[in-house]
Protein backbone atom coordinates (compact mmCIF):
# COMPACT_ATOMS: atom_id res chain seq x y z
CA UNK A 1 0.00 0.00 0.00
CA UNK A 2 2.82 2.38 0.80
CA UNK A 3 4.49 1.69 -2.54
CA UNK A 4 1.33 2.65 -4.37
CA UNK A 5 0.90 5.70 -2.12
CA UNK A 6 4.41 6.89 -3.02
CA UNK A 7 3.85 6.46 -6.75
CA UNK A 8 0.45 8.19 -6.56
CA UNK A 9 1.99 11.11 -4.64
CA UNK A 10 4.71 11.45 -7.28
CA UNK A 11 2.21 11.49 -10.15
CA UNK A 12 -0.37 13.76 -8.57
CA UNK A 13 1.88 16.37 -6.96
CA UNK A 14 5.01 16.06 -9.10
CA UNK A 15 7.38 15.60 -6.15
CA UNK A 16 10.55 13.55 -5.98
CA UNK A 17 10.61 9.94 -4.83
CA UNK A 18 12.53 10.93 -1.71
CA UNK A 19 9.93 13.56 -0.71
CA UNK A 20 7.02 11.20 -1.42
CA UNK A 21 8.62 8.47 0.70
CA UNK A 22 9.12 10.86 3.59
CA UNK A 23 5.48 12.00 3.46
CA UNK A 24 4.02 8.50 3.31
CA UNK A 25 6.40 6.99 5.90
CA UNK A 26 7.99 4.56 3.47
CA UNK A 27 11.69 3.81 3.64
CA UNK A 28 13.49 4.86 0.47
CA UNK A 29 15.51 1.63 0.31
CA UNK A 30 12.31 -0.43 0.66
CA UNK A 31 10.68 1.60 -2.11
CA UNK A 32 13.55 0.94 -4.50
CA UNK A 33 13.66 -2.83 -3.87
CA UNK A 34 11.78 -5.06 -6.28
CA UNK A 35 8.43 -6.40 -5.11
CA UNK A 36 8.96 -9.95 -3.80
CA UNK A 37 7.10 -12.65 -5.74
CA UNK A 38 5.45 -15.21 -3.44
CA UNK A 39 6.28 -18.86 -4.13
CA UNK A 40 3.55 -21.07 -5.63
CA UNK A 41 3.27 -23.00 -2.36
CA UNK A 42 2.19 -19.79 -0.60
CA UNK A 43 -0.49 -19.18 -3.23
CA UNK A 44 -1.87 -22.70 -2.76
CA UNK A 45 -1.81 -22.33 1.03
CA UNK A 46 -3.53 -18.92 0.77
CA UNK A 47 -6.27 -20.48 -1.37
CA UNK A 48 -6.70 -23.19 1.26
CA UNK A 49 -6.88 -20.56 4.02
CA UNK A 50 -9.60 -18.67 2.13
CA UNK A 51 -11.71 -21.81 1.75
CA UNK A 52 -11.08 -22.66 5.43
CA UNK A 53 -12.23 -19.18 6.49
CA UNK A 54 -15.43 -19.57 4.43
CA UNK A 55 -16.20 -22.92 6.07
CA UNK A 56 -15.38 -21.72 9.59
CA UNK A 57 -15.91 -17.94 9.84
CA UNK A 58 -15.53 -17.87 13.65
CA UNK A 59 -12.12 -19.61 13.72
CA UNK A 60 -8.86 -17.67 13.66
CA UNK A 61 -5.47 -18.35 12.11
CA UNK A 62 -4.48 -20.41 15.18
CA UNK A 63 -7.15 -23.01 14.47
CA UNK A 64 -6.28 -22.79 10.78
CA UNK A 65 -2.66 -23.62 11.67
CA UNK A 66 -3.64 -26.76 13.57
CA UNK A 67 -6.03 -27.85 10.80
CA UNK A 68 -3.39 -27.18 8.13
CA UNK A 69 -0.92 -29.39 9.97
CA UNK A 70 -3.55 -32.13 10.25
CA UNK A 71 -4.12 -31.96 6.48
CA UNK A 72 -0.43 -32.21 5.62
CA UNK A 73 0.64 -28.58 5.10
CA UNK A 74 4.09 -27.92 6.54
CA UNK A 75 3.87 -24.34 7.76
CA UNK A 76 4.63 -22.77 11.10
CA UNK A 77 2.25 -20.46 12.93
CA UNK A 78 4.02 -17.25 11.87
CA UNK A 79 3.75 -18.13 8.20
CA UNK A 80 0.06 -18.98 8.54
CA UNK A 81 -0.52 -15.68 10.38
CA UNK A 82 1.32 -13.68 7.69
CA UNK A 83 -0.65 -15.32 4.87
CA UNK A 84 -3.92 -14.91 6.82
CA UNK A 85 -3.28 -11.20 7.30
CA UNK A 86 -2.11 -10.63 3.69
CA UNK A 87 -5.24 -12.35 2.39
CA UNK A 88 -7.35 -9.88 4.39
CA UNK A 89 -9.02 -12.58 6.47
CA UNK A 90 -10.54 -11.61 9.80
CA UNK A 91 -12.71 -13.17 12.45
CA UNK A 92 -15.97 -11.25 12.65
CA UNK A 93 -16.91 -10.90 16.28
CA UNK A 94 -20.50 -10.86 17.42
CA UNK A 95 -21.76 -7.48 18.45
CA UNK A 96 -22.78 -7.28 22.09
CA UNK A 97 -26.35 -6.34 22.74
CA UNK A 98 -26.88 -3.63 25.33
CA UNK A 99 -29.60 -4.08 27.92
CA UNK A 100 -32.70 -1.93 27.57
CA UNK A 101 -32.53 1.35 29.46
CA UNK A 102 -34.82 4.27 30.08
CA UNK A 103 -38.48 4.63 30.87
CA UNK A 104 -40.47 1.44 30.50
CA UNK A 105 -37.42 -0.85 30.59
CA UNK A 106 -37.57 -3.80 32.97
CA UNK A 107 -35.64 -3.15 36.17
CA UNK A 108 -35.13 -6.45 37.91
CA UNK A 109 -38.39 -7.66 39.40
CA UNK A 110 -40.05 -4.19 39.37
CA UNK A 111 -41.16 -2.37 36.27
CA UNK A 112 -42.79 1.02 36.85
CA UNK A 113 -46.09 1.26 34.99
CA UNK A 114 -47.43 4.43 36.60
CA UNK A 115 -46.78 7.07 39.22
CA UNK A 116 -46.23 5.81 42.80
CA UNK A 117 -45.66 2.29 41.48
CA UNK A 118 -42.01 1.92 42.43
CA UNK A 119 -39.90 4.12 44.67
CA UNK A 120 -36.14 4.21 45.05
CA UNK A 121 -34.40 5.17 48.26
CA UNK A 122 -30.79 6.13 48.78
CA UNK A 123 -28.73 7.60 51.59
CA UNK A 124 -26.44 10.53 50.80
CA UNK A 125 -23.76 11.74 53.17
CA UNK A 126 -22.35 15.25 53.39
CA UNK A 127 -20.50 17.42 55.85
CA UNK A 128 -21.50 20.73 57.42
CA UNK A 129 -19.19 23.75 57.71
CA UNK A 130 -18.25 22.77 61.24
CA UNK A 131 -17.25 19.24 60.05
CA UNK A 132 -20.32 17.46 61.44
CA UNK A 133 -21.71 14.66 59.25
CA UNK A 134 -25.12 15.05 57.62
CA UNK A 135 -27.10 12.00 56.51
CA UNK A 136 -29.91 12.47 53.95
CA UNK A 137 -32.52 9.95 52.78
CA UNK A 138 -33.62 10.60 49.18
CA UNK A 139 -36.86 9.00 48.01
CA UNK A 140 -37.61 9.16 44.25
CA UNK A 141 -40.56 7.90 42.21
CA UNK A 142 -39.07 5.67 39.46
CA UNK A 143 -41.82 6.41 36.91
CA UNK A 144 -42.09 10.19 37.08
CA UNK A 145 -38.61 10.88 38.54
CA UNK A 146 -40.28 13.11 41.11
CA UNK A 147 -38.40 13.55 44.35
CA UNK A 148 -40.89 12.69 47.11
CA UNK A 149 -38.66 13.66 50.00
CA UNK A 150 -35.09 14.61 50.69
Amino acid sequence: RRRSAVSMTQRRFGVSERRACRVSGQSLSTQRLAVPIPPPADEALTAWLRSFALEHPRWSYKRAHSEANKQGWSADKKRIQRLWRNAGLKVHYRKRTKPAQGRGAAMGSHQPTGANGCWAMDFCFDQSTDTRPIKLLNVIDEYSRECLGA
